[in-house]
């Protein structure tokens, strides 16, 4: 079975530990922005300019703390269910890896060298998960990104255009490398097997 297969297949059977990180993710990220938004409106307020919202300090003073302690709540929920997807996932993969090994005959089932088989067993349970993960937690992500841009742009568009330029040559030069990147990676995973 494929990569993208197999990690479908976890996301597909683990629905709620995805939509569970999805939505903690969400939630942790937003309320970090939340703190640092409310800090800035107090802020304002002290050197007299004019908030975004129309909230006065004894208000403020009452919404950060409470936001700063749900941030906290979030992170640990979220930590948790990261903890749960995990487990599950990488148990319910090793069960099926050598369920799959028990039910073909002889020589079949074993793997070609035993570094290849203590690779699947240890790491390649372990990467499948962590993509699964990794693909549920980008939906919080994008939400948090397209938040924070908004907000950037409305502060000072010239500032934000002017941080995007390294971020997008840095970028830039990732995809142009990751031809070299994934032949590096097939031959350590040749070595390893070795």
């Amino acid at each position: 079975m494929s990569t993208w297969k197999n990690t479908w297949s976890l996301m597909k059977f683990r629905k709620g530990y995805v939509i569970g990180t999805i939505i903690t993710s969400i939630g942790w990220l937003l309320s970090r922005f939340a703190v640092s938004f409310g800090i800035q409106e107090i802020i304002d307020i002290l050197v007299g300019e004019t908030p975004f919202l129309a909230l006065d300090m004894r208000t403020l003073f009452i919404i950060v703390p409470f936001i700063y302690v749900s941030t906290f709540i979030l992170g640990s929920i979220s930590d948790i269910v990261l903890w749960l997807f995990y487990i599950s996932g990488e148990v319910l993969i090793r069960r099926n890896l050598m369920r799959g090994l028990l039910q073909k005959p002889g020589a079949q089932a074993i793997p070609t060298t035993t570094g290849e088989s203590i690779s699947r067993f240890r790491g390649d349970v372990t990467h499948a998960v962590n993509l699964a993960h990794r693909i549920s937690i980008r939906l919080g992500f994008v939400v948090y990104a397209v938040i924070t841009l908004s907000y950037m742009f409305y502060i000072s568009w010239k500032a934000t255009a002017l941080i995007f330029i390294p971020f997008l040559m840095i970028l830039a030069i990732g995809l142009l490398e990751r031809k070299r990147i994934n032949e590096l990676r097939k031959v350590r995973r040749k070595a390893t097997a070795e």
